[in-house]
């Protein structure tokens, strides 16, 4: 069994959730700015997805593949 590292560093806020990838090779989370982001854990480069002005993003899914990540953005209009 591998030991525990840490994927992510120099978090400028706090982060929420984590839902891995089904190839284990990616984690997607989303911080208190409301921006979701991913991050390949092999090199810890983290990728900026999406950002909302409204609300949290939430309900973060990955595709069967791992190349896709679908979410529920929040939209300014109600």
């Amino acid at each position: 069994m591998a030991r525990a590292r840490q994927v992510t560093k120099n978090g400028a806020t706090f982060r929420y959730g984590g839902t891995w990838s089904p190839d284990s090779k990616k984690l997607a989370f989303t911080d208190k700015t409301w921006t979701l982001w991913w991050v390949d854990v092999a090199t810890g480069a983290t990728t900026k997805v999406d950002h909302s002005e409204t609300s949290e993003i939430g309900g973060i899914t990955w595709s069967g593949d791992s190349r896709w990540i679908a979410y529920t953005r929040p939209s300014a209009e109600f």
